[in-house]
């Protein structure tokens, strides 16, 4: 048992410490806030929590990354990973309206208090008896053939 906790300390460690070596993580950046150029809004988190002050804030995160680590339910969560944005229905919806033609193909999907602006994951379905595009309407374009060498 002894064994087992301390290599779940361990491990909890390890990946702590990546987190913190790697500048450009959304853990390093509320655990060591920049003076500048910071993606999140600390004020607005901190009063979304009900949280005073930043210590507190960075005391309370990583408290939850630890207990998060120690469940080993290490899963990339694709909302994280592949989303754009994430958030309240208006919180997306007012993002992709910001990004414009840049937003173009990108839905909404979420449910409840979540809501992700994703791009499409259209999968390409090559029908070769049935498409334009086949071996025989192309040709080579390195083919020398015809050029003149003069």
């Amino acid at each position: 048992m002894r064994i087992a906790v301390l290599n779940s300390t361990l491990k909890t460690q390890h990946s702590k410490q990546l987190l913190l070596e790697w500048p450009w993580s959304g853990y390093n950046e509320i655990q060591n806030p920049s003076e500048r150029y910071n993606l999140i809004n600390h004020t607005k988190l901190m009063g979304l929590l009900g949280i005073q002050d930043h210590t507190t804030l960075a005391g309370y995160h990583s408290k939850w990354v630890d207990d998060a680590l120690k469940q080993d339910s290490h899963q990339r969560e694709s909302k994280w990973t592949e989303s754009i944005a994430v958030g309240s229905r208006t919180f997306v919806e007012e993002t992709k309206k910001q990004l414009q033609s840049r937003a173009k193909g990108r839905n909404i999907e979420g449910q409840e208090e979540v809501y992700e602006l994703r791009e499409v994951n259209d999968s390409y379905v090559f029908d070769a008896k049935n498409s334009t595009l086949s071996s025989e309407n192309g040709y080579f374009w390195n083919d020398s053939d015809g050029i003149s060498s003069s």
